[in-house]
């Protein structure tokens, strides 16, 4: 096969160019897919049950605005926050889509209510000092104003609008971004005292686009040119280093290409795909040029050190390349389509650089020609580690063995906790707002339920079942025993609408005493009120968000405290038990609507099937390189520096950490396809040296000498390209590099380090063990 490669490498040149113009012409089609469904997976229960709820319950989207002072303790009730309050109901109708708004300037209330300072959206500087009190403590006292449209500590206001779209296009998503930009470019110039922090799904879509596409155009292009510019540092020449540039360039437009001509768009998540296939492209490259450099050093013809380059890393480089094209794929196993699309992504651009590496590559250098001198840093850092090997053998061997096994039992210290915030950029005013809410409002994240008090399709069904008052009263004790929890801080349902309808339009006629915040004994006490109330009512209280259409199901609204994810589980499991044991005997059901509890079940879930999905790699991973290496004694020898630097780094994690984003956990079940190109090189070359009859001390040396250059060009590459991972303007990019870096210096380290000592102790067992069979009396 080298020989075929050689003789037609122009012809196969030819082959890749033509491909590879084809294919780049799919890529002003490249798209990016932001939709929050693409970081769930569909095997939730909980999936069909929040989409039934929409169904019955169709939410109007809305913008949140948090307005604050721009410094020191100004609180909501002062003139230049309600000014810019005022400032924006005169304002965000410029907002495409948008149909109403509410802050404490001016609000709907279910008690008719209009504002704080009816009639008054500017000049607030004219109230007075006593006005300002009052309005300031009628605000506090009043349960739809405290903690939802001002904070507890009143620094922090909120502005609400109304959006009239239930769903939205991308499209429609940027025409309302850029609305809320425009309207608040123009009061930050006219209120530079005071913060405006937008929030909104529009917002999160578009942010998250932004820094996708962001640090894409920006992070490719330098990971790109910096290990270009290392290799040919490195290997002292800028013509290898331009071989290996138009490499990579080629397989990055083939697998974005491929890609774009599928109709598959980036997310959030598989946006890094092209930066990792980059830095797999020039590792297979370097390997090649490196012993072809050999070669000529030796004296052969360009020709012949080529073929023999191939010869010698057809085997180690097809392995390396499949291997790692299974350690990204396994990710599939993962029920989240942003992770199993990564792993779809770098599989295919491994297989487009394992081609271009054979078919392209060695025609570019042949014609290049260069130098053939000594490859800079790999060789003192080479002869580094024989000596440390030589001289601590035995500290080598024991040091690793118990940091591996005091690591693995760190491992269950690491938590999974996903925060939606690690995808947009840090830098964002849509952080900004997340951030503000998360320190002045005092409170954790909203949750929603749908009850169905009694299903019409059923025998015995029938309609109006959840104004039924028997049905009502449970739902309120279901109630009570929620805010007796210490993870809850309000509830509301239908119970809280009727209870309020009921005291307004009874209190009048109770007398003194009376409690009339109450529910109706009669059904048809309910219904009358509930029908006075619908020819009243107000947007921001529709009854529709609180009841189907056919009275069968109620929707009941939870805001917890501030909780982990596994806090949010906690409850949820709780609130399931206590309707399970509470309404056994009814034909009721709970349904789940929260978005944000289905992300918290995702990091459960993701995390499961990723170590899943690690072992599942890890054995096809072994199987496979048994087979390459036609032996399972080394095949079952590389499991041993496969397995120990995420070990390691993921055990000190833990320990220092302990929390983890359940797509950086991705990095652990696809480090041992990154890692294992260094095992893969030196078990491949140790077991050539040894065929050829050198022992095994001298093969062991003679592997590493071989291998090693590319080994360390290769790893310092991938250092480099994770290290401007740091540079993301998104936290998840900035966690994974931290986490990418040390597991890949580690892996070069150990199959540098411990791997010959294993090898050697390994290799003198087995011999030892031959010779007694040898030696033993035969029967």
């Amino acid at each position: 096969m080298p020989q075929a490669l050689i003789r037609f490498r122009l012809l196969w040149l030819a082959a890749c160019l033509v491909v590879t113009a084809v294919l780049a012409l799919g890529l002003p089609r490249t798209g990016f897919d932001t939709r929050v469904s693409v970081l769930l997976g569909d095997n939730d229960p909980y999936v069909s049950e929040r989409d039934q709820l929409s169904a019955q319950f169709p939410n109007r989207q809305d913008i949140s605005i948090a307005v604050t002072a721009a410094s020191g303790p100004t609180e909501v009730f002062s003139p230049p926050i309600l000014d810019a309050l005022g400032a924006l109901h005169r304002e965000y109708r410029r907002i495409p889509y948008t149909d109403g708004a509410s802050s404490v300037v001016a609000y709907d209330s279910p008690f008719g209510e209009i504002g704080l300072f009816p009639g008054r959206f500017r000049n607030f500087h004219e109230v007075s000092a006593d006005a300002m009190l009052a309005a300031r403590n009628k605000a506090m006292a009043d349960q739809f104003i405290n903690g939802i449209l001002v904070s507890p500590a009143a620094d922090l206001a909120l502005f609400s609008a109304r959006l009239s779209l239930s769903t939205s296009s991308s499209t429609q998503n940027r025409e309302i971004a850029d609305g809320i930009e425009a309207v608040l470019d123009d009061l930050r110039l006219a209120h530079p005292d005071v913060v405006f922090a937008p929030g909104a799904e529009a917002l999160f879509e578009t942010s998250t686009r932004d820094a996708m596409i962001q640090d894409l155009t920006r992070l490719l292009p330098l990971v790109i040119l910096v290990c270009v510019l290392f290799i040919c540092y490195c290997f002292q020449s800028v013509r290898h280093g331009a071989c290996i540039l138009l490499i990579t360039l080629l397989t990055v437009t083939c697998t974005v290409g491929t890609l774009a001509w599928a109709g598959v768009a980036f997310n959030s998540v598989s946006v890094m795909a092209p930066l990792v296939v980059v830095i797999i492209a020039v590792a297979n490259t370097a390997h090649i040029l490196s012993v072809y450099r050999q070669q000529l050093a030796a004296k052969h013809t360009s020709s012949q050190a080529m073929q023999l380059s191939l010869a010698f890393n057809l085997r180690p480089v097809t392995l390396a390349a499949l291997t790692t094209a299974i350690g990204f794929a396994s990710l599939n196993y993962a029920s989240a389509p942003a992770i199993s699309q990564f792993g779809t992504i770098v599989a295919l651009g491994v297989v487009f650089a394992w081609l271009l590496s054979f078919l392209s590559f060695p025609a570019l250098v042949m014609a290049a020609g260069g130098p053939t001198g000594e490859v800079r840093m790999a060789g003192a850092f080479l002869r580094l580690c024989h000596r440390l090997v030589a001289r601590h053998d035995r500290l080598i061997f024991s040091a690793v063995i118990v940091a591996g096994l005091s690591a693995a039992a760190l491992l269950p210290l690491n938590k999974p906790d996903f925060n939606r915030l690690d995808f947009i950029d840090q830098d964002s005013p849509l952080h900004t707002y997340y951030a503000l809410l998360s320190e002045r409002m005092q409170r954790g994240t909203g949750m929603n339920y749908g009850i169905i008090a009694v299903d019409p399709s059923t025998a015995g069904g029938s309609q109006d079942g959840a104004i039924e008052p028997a049905f009502l009263q449970r739902v309120d004790a279901f109630s009570a025993w929620l805010r007796q929890r210490d993870d809850v801080l309000e509830v509301a349902s239908l119970v809280e609408v009727v209870k309020t309808i009921n005291d307004t339009l009874e209190g009048s006629q109770g007398g003194e005493g009376v409690d009339n915040y109450r529910l109706p004994e009669s059904i048809a006490l309910v219904e009358q009120h509930l029908m006075n109330y619908a020819s009243v009512q107000r947007d921001s209280y529709a009854l529709a968000n609180f009841i189907n259409p056919d009275f069968s199901t109620i929707r009941l609204f939870i805001t917890t405290t501030p909780l982990s994810n596994q806090g949010l589980i906690d409850l949820d499991q709780a609130i399931g038990d206590y309707f399970r044991q509470t309404f056994a005997d009814d034909n009721m059901r709970l349904l789940h609507g929260s978005n944000t509890l289905l992300f918290a079940r995702m990091d459960k879930t993701v995390t499961v099937e990723l170590i899943q999905s690690y072992l599942i790699s890890l054995l096809m991973i072994t199987i496979a390189l048994t087979i390459g290496l036609r032996s399972l004694y080394f095949g079952l020898i590389s499991v041993i520096p496969n397995l120990l630097p995420a070990t390691l780094v993921f055990g000190a994690w833990g320990l220092l950490v302990g929390t983890v984003d359940p797509f950086v956990m991705m990095l652990f079940s696809i480090s041992i396809g990154l890692v294992v190109d260094d095992t893969v090189h030196i078990l491949s070359t140790y077991q050539r040296q040894r065929q050829q009859g050198l022992a095994v001390e001298p093969a062991i040396q003679a592997a590493i000498a071989k291998a090693g250059p590319a080994l360390v060009i290769t790893t310092a590459v991938l250092t480099l390209g994770a290290l401007i991972l740091l540079l993301a303007s998104t936290l998840y990019f900035q966690q994974a590099a931290r986490l990418l870096v040390p597991i890949v210096v580690l892996a070069l380290i150990l199959d540098l380090t411990f791997l010959p000592v294993l090898l050697s102790r390994l290799e003198k067992a087995r011999n030892k063990f031959q010779a007694n069979r040898q030696q033993a009396p035969t029967a």
